[in-house]
């Protein structure tokens, strides 16, 4: 179990925690094609020190994702108040974070919130990584640069580097990933494809004011296994072409925009994230890809229930022909009731279905989408802009007006509440803008779940395997009951906030194109078979273990994280894949 002690790792001064490998039961052992059911009541679990790990599978590599807390970062606000002034220091901080991700030894390395890149972190892991680093930016200063931002990295005796980008959420566009996807896949006899295209909304004043507040970014990058990671191919009759056995891998690094309430704007993060990947993943032909990151989204967040939804054909079939069939409204719907026992619903019938469903939940779904005042302020001033002289002056005297009113009304203690004080009556010039613009902004929200749903593959957590595999550490780590899915109760620890924020996500990614490979070989029969889907969550047979995640007591013998012995508010993320 995790606790407290130094490690004996010979390659590192780690003083930290030490932790665990938990080892799944159901990892596929010795290329066993079956795809096993997981088993909700077994509590037993095998655990191995990193110290004595021998694990010496060329086909097994190892993925950590961690933020680390950005010194900039530490104590703002004086939210770490209970930190000593060495645990804040950054030469403290700097020795134990780097010892600490040296303890761990991952092929593959995502941080977040890193900096002191070029002063430190870039000369500290070239021995061992090839390193990507990008900074975040400033929104409240122009966009430049924050001292801090993301950095990806790979062993390059395991791995050939192929590409990488950086994807800058604020200037994408949708409709130019759409256009392109239309275009290089030669689309146009597709229908679903092309009326989505052509059902593309424009982004509204409120949407693109919504995009200025975030300076967050994403990096992706493709690489390739070395010939040193071996697999059986001498039943390939198609070898060079079609059977290369350095496999493709594609890798994203990402923190998301952190204020809660700002669901729209994660959405559309990880909704270009995805576009990029996928346009990789058609371009090599990549099946295997993971996605790491703090993604500022808990396991009770609309935005992990949108990465994580099931596939989506049982998305139309399945769930929304139940919600809607248990809706006492809608129970004697004719094309609901027609299609009870249907397992292929036409495009138009899904479409109804999806309708119905969506305004059954719209006033939740307007509440999980709801936009903050800051943008609405911004937007209304932006509408300002465009008025004529004369319709200016209407709306400031109107805006005068009202500001008397509501002073005298506080003056005589006429406003009862809070939620009445805040309320700001609006010119009907501007009063109406805006509510067709947030009309016009929830149309968008609504076309943007449904490409989610209908287009996009599923991901699954690794670490959701952590209350399966690992029950008796799960229950220890339960600190609230915010959820009941299996992910760790946290992976942020501080002594005011405790809730599950970073992920390393395997996508159930099914672009590899049939006729491209090789007919009748057992090869790539295997290579099929491996990836077959777990009735719990595709992916899990091919993870041999994952770290195990300290548990309540330790972390509070000093308050909370980040403490002397740990210098990050979360806990790294690693796990053991096969490929």
């Amino acid at each position: 179990m995790a606790s407290a002690q130094t490690s004996n790792n010979k390659n590192t001064k780690f003083q930290g925690y030490q932790r665990q490998w938990i080892e799944n039961p159901h990892f596929i052992h010795n290329h066993s094609i079956k795809a096993t059911e997981l088993n909700h009541n077994n509590t037993n679990h095998i655990t191995v020190d990193i110290d004595n790990d021998t694990d010496t599978n060329n086909n097994i590599f190892t993925i950590l994702s961690y933020n680390i807390l950005a010194q900039s970062l530490m104590n703002r606000q004086g939210s770490l108040f209970y930190c000593s002034p060495k645990t804040a220091k950054w030469s403290t901080r700097r020795e134990n974070l780097i010892s600490e991700i040296n303890y761990y030894q991952s092929d593959i390395i995502c941080l977040q919130e890193c900096d002191f890149y070029e002063e430190f972190f870039k000369e500290k892991l070239e021995n061992q990584y090839k390193t990507f680093f990008e900074k975040q930016f400033n929104p409240e200063k122009e966009y430049k640069t924050m001292p801090y931002g993301l950095l990806i990295g790979f062993k390059e005796d395991l791995f050939e580097f192929i590409e990488y980008c950086k994807v800058d959420y604020r200037n994408e566009i949708l409709l130019k990933h759409l256009q392109e996807n239309l275009q290089e896949n030669n689309l146009q006899e597709n229908s679903l494809q092309k009326n989505s295209l052509e059902n593309v909304p424009e982004l509204t004043l409120l949407e693109k004011n919504e995009i200025l507040c975030s300076g967050n970014i994403g990096q992706i990058i493709v690489l390739k296994k070395k010939s040193n990671i071996t697999k059986d191919y001498n039943n390939c009759k198609d070898y060079n072409n079609n059977c290369d056995n350095n496999e493709y891998i594609i890798v994203t690094n990402t923190h998301l925009y952190w204020r809660p309430e700002c669901n729209y704007l994660r959405m559309r993060q990880l909704f270009i994230l995805q576009e990029n990947v996928l346009k990789l993943s058609k371009k090599y032909n990549c099946k295997s890809i993971f996605s790491c990151g703090d993604y500022n989204t808990s396991p009770n967040d609309i935005i992990y229930e949108l990465l994580t939804c099931p596939k989506r054909e049982e998305i139309t079939t399945t769930h929304l022909t139940n919600n809607l069939i248990n809706n006492d409204n809608l129970i004697n719907d004719n094309l609901i009731n027609n299609n009870l026992n249907n397992n292929e619903l036409k495009e138009e019938e899904e479409d109804y279905l999806f309708e119905k469903l969506w305004n059954m939940k719209r006033e939740l779904m307007e509440w999980k989408f709801r936009i903050i005042n800051y943008v609405k302020e911004r937007t209304i001033e932006d509408y300002k802009k465009n008025l004529t002289s004369n319709e200016l002056e209407q709306v400031i005297q109107f805006e005068n007006l009202n500001q008397i009113e509501t002073e005298n009304k506080e003056e005589n203690k006429e406003i009862d509440n809070k939620e009445e004080e805040n309320k700001v009556l609006l010119h009907p010039i501007i009063d109406n803008q805006l509510k067709e613009e947030l009309q016009k902004r929830f149309k968008n929200v609504q076309f943007y779940i449904r490409k989610f749903l209908k287009e996009f593959p599923k991901m699954n957590s690794i670490y959701k395997l952590y209350g399966l595999i690992h029950l008796e550490g799960h229950e220890m780590m339960k600190i609230h009951e915010r959820w009941s899915v299996t992910e760790p109760y946290y992976t942020s620890f501080t002594h005011h906030y405790k809730s599950t924020l970073d992920y390393i996500f395997i996508w159930n990614n099914e672009n590899c194109n049939e006729n491209n490979c090789c007919k009748e070989n057992d090869c790539c029969k295997e290579e099929k078979n491996k990836k077959k889907i777990t009735s719990e969550g595709f992916g899990w047979e091919m993870v041999k273990s994952i770290l195990d995640i300290p548990k309540p007591e330790e972390l509070k013998i000093q308050t909370a994280i980040p403490n002397d012995i740990h210098s990050s508010d979360h806990v790294a993320l690693v796990a053991k894949v096969y490929l």
